[in-house]
């Protein structure tokens, strides 16, 4: 349901974007008990090439304040708007986001006094002693010097943009806080283009009934209770 748009100019590589592509999913599936499949995600690498002259990498294609960026990293997500989401909830998505981002990327975690809380080890550089001895040498110079506001790593931007209106495998998407009504409505649907082979309406089948599983703690206390199974929370309600 959500369209998410990661623009970069930082080279980012298949391992990167498949880490950044898996937790921003997770991150909206569990923050609005959406289903993962319908969490599009697209990168857009901007390599300062314009559409009036993409053979010339020296036409800008990104300004902030009239300015041109020549290293822009910034992440727009379009989604649902609506009472059940509050822009509290938004500017923690954003938030999340940005760390997610930082991680995957291997930047120093923002700290108020200017310095760097930690650094962030890259994905690639994940592993050995003598590599971790290297990043923790790294993460103290990084700390002498604090944080580079300059690194052509850094996300400039994350603009969440709600008010999402949009047609997703063949269906109309319900408005934010009717995903209950909606999978329950077209639950029938899903079923029948799974079992006419559709791989995506099987996952997604799959997630929906395994949300409406009882958790290991709900059954431990069905079965302390006496063997009396209380309603099982539908977690596929915003």
């Amino acid at each position: 349901m959500p369209f998410y748009e990661i623009i970069h100019h930082t080279n980012l590589t298949h391992t990167q974007r498949e880490t950044l592509a898996s937790e921003i999913t997770t991150l909206h599936s569990k923050t609005f008990s959406a289903p993962t499949h319908f969490v599009n995600i697209k990168f857009s690498p901007s390599h300062n090439a314009s559409i009036l002259a993409p053979s010339s990498p020296t036409v800008p294609d990104y300004f902030v304040a009239g300015r041109a960026r020549t290293h822009p990293n910034l992440i727009f997500a379009h989604v649902r708007g609506g009472a059940s989401r509050s822009n509290v909830a938004f500017a923690k998505l954003a938030e999340d986001i940005e760390k997610i981002w930082d991680d995957v990327v291997g930047l120093p975690m923002y700290h108020p006094s200017g310095r760097p809380a930690e650094t962030h080890p890259t994905q690639a550089s994940q592993g050995g002693g003598d590599e971790k001895e290297k990043e923790k040498e790294g993460g103290e110079k990084e700390k002498e010097k604090g944080i580079n506001w300059n690194d052509e790593r850094r996300l400039q931007a994350v603009f969440i943009v709600p008010g999402l209106i949009a047609r997703e495998s063949g269906l109309a998407i319900p408005e934010a806080g009717g995903e209950r009504e909606w999978l329950q409505q077209n639950m029938a649907t899903f079923k029948k283009r799974a079992e006419e082979g559709d791989e995506d309406m099987k996952s997604l089948v799959d997630e929906v009934e395994g949300r409406r599983k009882p958790t290991t703690a709900e059954q431990q206390n069905a079965e302390q209770n006496g063997g009396e199974q209380k309603e099982v929370p539908d977690r596929t309600k915003n």
